[in-house]
């Protein structure tokens, strides 16, 4: 979402603003690190789990397949459904797939 010319001109002068000035000095204060969109997509990109591609194989014990996987591309990484030598096999399961622990390497 994007803000107009009018509306940022308005809270530039906001925070120019001796009220303004008082808000962000609290803000400091309780350590809010205020971040653009833009922002969080760069460090997306550059979590621990960049550049590399996860399959979730058999059940999970702590957490739903989909709870995985947000938590995967949070960190930059990717999901798949398919096992290759080019894919790290990520998986908590009791009893992966055979075909999956021979194709894939464990994390």
């Amino acid at each position: 979402m994007e803000v107009g010319p009018v509306a940022a001109a308005s809270v530039l002068d906001y925070f120019a603003s001796p009220a303004g000035k008082k808000v962000l000095a609290r803000i400091h204060e309780l350590g809010i690190k205020p971040q653009s969109e833009k922002a969080s997509v760069a460090a997306k990109a550059a979590g621990i789990f960049a550049g590399r591609t996860f399959v979730l194989t058999g059940t999970l014990p702590t957490m739903t397949r989909e709870e995985a996987t947000a938590k995967i591309e949070a960190l930059g990484g990717k999901t798949s459904g398919s096992v290759s030598k080019k894919r790290i096999l990520f998986s908590r399961a009791r009893k992966p797939a055979r075909s999956s622990t021979r194709r894939g390497r464990w994390a």
